[in-house]
């Protein structure tokens, strides 16, 4: 027997606690903070779970359901159990159990399980790999990603002297509260490229940043002679780690250099709070294809690789 509980998130009663303790957890990002969850609530039926010992929190899954299945979570880059400091190995062996018997006695097939990064964790936090490997659990994916630590290995080379050469191309850098003209710019080139959209619209980024004042900002380039907005940036702030959820230019930019001033001065605003720079994957087909031109674009910038692992977990 164990005195571990699993209880259904209900928004009205657990937010508050649900929201202190992603902010005390070892693992977590803002991401996961209802604050941020909750704006695509009518996309998702949210079916997240909290892991109890009496009333005291043990551990929380972001999650929603569909058509069977139970994913962590659908709406977010990765999901995954949140934990905080007091997390044991045999604990979190013991919470695996508990979830299995939870997917078979709800009827669910499978969990889809996205693991939050270690760039990301504030200290070693994964019991839970160890936990699916003694269960047999499968990788289903596997995304490279790329990050700069950037308080140790700054930007040097043709990437720093592009920035400055942008500087005197006259572009110019400075911080905004709207995302309009940026994501304009974003479809256009989205749509060109790939016959697609953005994920987020203008409007909803804009309600983000209103409701996450302290963990997304956006930034502009611009010209310095005629004000017209040339690029731009959507930055998610996880602790000490920036993540550039959109970075934008347009051909003026690119010509020059623009993403070079963006990156280089965004790295500079966050220099004194920050030691870590996220760019996301550059793979496509579930990891299984390299983008090799992107990758080397992070890469001359001194970023490395880190993954996003997403494992599934059949109940039985």
């Amino acid at each position: 027997m164990t005195d571990i509980t699993i209880e259904r998130y209900c928004q009205h009663s657990m937010e508050k606690q649900w929201n202190v303790f992603v902010q005390n957890s070892k693992n977590s990002t803002f991401l996961i903070n209802r604050n941020f969850m909750d704006y695509h609530s009518d996309r998702f039926v949210d079916h997240s779970l909290i892991f109890k010992r009496g009333q005291q929190i043990v551990a929380l899954l972001p999650a929603n359901e569909k058509d069977g299945e139970l994913n962590s979570h659908g709406g977010l880059t990765f999901g995954g159990l949140i934990i905080d400091h007091t997390m044991r190995q045999e604990t979190m062996i013991l919470l695996f159990k508990l979830l299995n018997s939870y997917l078979l006695e709800n009827g669910f097939r499978k969990l889809i399980y996205k693991c939050i990064p270690s760039f990301f964790h504030k200290r070693p936090a994964e019991e839970d790999l160890y936990a699916f490997f003694i269960n047999k659990c499968t990788l289903i994916k596997r995304e490279a990603s790329s990050g700069i630590e950037f308080s140790r290995f700054g930007v040097t080379g043709k990437k720093a002297n592009g920035a400055k050469k942008s500087i005197r191309e006259g572009v110019g850098f400075r911080e905004t509260d709207s995302a309009e003209a940026m994501m304009n710019i974003c479809s256009h080139n989205l749509e060109n490229k790939y016959d697609t959209q953005p994920v987020h619209t203008s409007n909803e980024i804009e309600i983000l940043k209103k409701k996450n004042k302290k963990n997304v900002f956006l930034f502009e380039l611009f010209d310095i002679k005629t004000d017209e907005v040339i690029g731009g940036a959507v930055i998610f702030l996880n602790d000490v780690v920036i993540h550039t959820q959109y970075l934008i230019t347009n051909d003026d930019a690119k010509r020059r250099r623009g993403l070079d001033l963006l990156v280089c001065s965004i790295i500079d605003h966050f220099s004194s709070s920050c030691s870590k720079l996220s760019f996301g994957i550059s793979t496509e087909d579930d990891g299984k294809v390299l983008n090799h031109s992107l990758m080397k674009q992070k890469e001359e910038y001194g970023a490395s690789t880190f993954c996003h692992d997403t494992y599934e977990i059949v109940p039985r």
